[in-house]
């Protein structure tokens, strides 16, 4: 599977009406696209931050998405709001209870030199069924990959906020792991509420 992440920053007074855009214009509009897995919305409203995460079922059905997406910038001025686009392979998906509205979320970004990307997917694999998977209010984790551009993300899905903030040294300590590993140098750590997800994750 793939996922485009549209990243937006908002007015903030118009937060909610570029959330409503996503769950009731764009995610119903991708249900017609060949290939669509659906979409997940994560929102950080004291920062005035929306991530869209569309999922596909190939590359081609993304970039397919890509040509005939109307221009995403634009789209996004309207609501007040600037917009950045990236592209990820969805390496791993690990999911212990399901996902629900309101779940907090973790999405930290690393620099991954090529030759290291299999070292990042085991590690992620030994923290996500052992170290994650044991501590409370763990529900779900991805692995995201951007080959060409030598990047990844890691996002973690907890029950709420007051988990995730228990579980700051579990996560920290994964941090550092995948750092004097040598596998991956983290370069930003990110908070969002997860709004909405329609994501076919049986079709992972």
């Amino acid at each position: 599977m793939y996922a485009r992440f549209t990243l937006h920053t908002a007015d903030p007074p118009r937060l909610d009406e570029l959330i409503r855009h996503y769950e009731h214009d764009l995610s119903v509009a991708f249900t017609y696209e060949p290939g669509s897995r659906g979409m997940s919305v994560l929102v950080n409203a004291d920062l005035g931050v929306v991530l869209g995460e569309a999922h596909w079922a190939t590359e081609d059905a993304m970039r397919s998405n890509d040509a005939t997406f109307a221009d995403p910038t634009h789209d996004a001025a309207f609501f007040g709001a600037t917009a950045s686009i990236e592209h990820y392979e969805v390496a791993r998906i690990v999911i212990v209870v399901p996902l629900r509205p309101g779940a907090a979320v973790s999405l930290t970004r690393f620099e991954v030199e090529p030759a290291r990307l299999d070292d990042m997917r085991a590690a992620f694999d030994d923290a996500a069924t052992g170290l994650l998977v044991s501590t409370d209010g763990f529900c779900a984790a991805a692995l995201f990959v951007d080959r060409k551009n030598d990047r990844a993300v890691i996002e973690t899905f907890w029950r709420d906020g007051d988990a995730l903030e228990g579980a700051r040294s579990s996560s920290a300590a994964e941090r550092l792991h995948l750092a004097t590993a040598g596998t991956a140098t983290v370069r930003g750590i990110e908070q969002y509420r997860l709004d909405f997800s329609s994501v076919d994750l049986d079709s992972q």
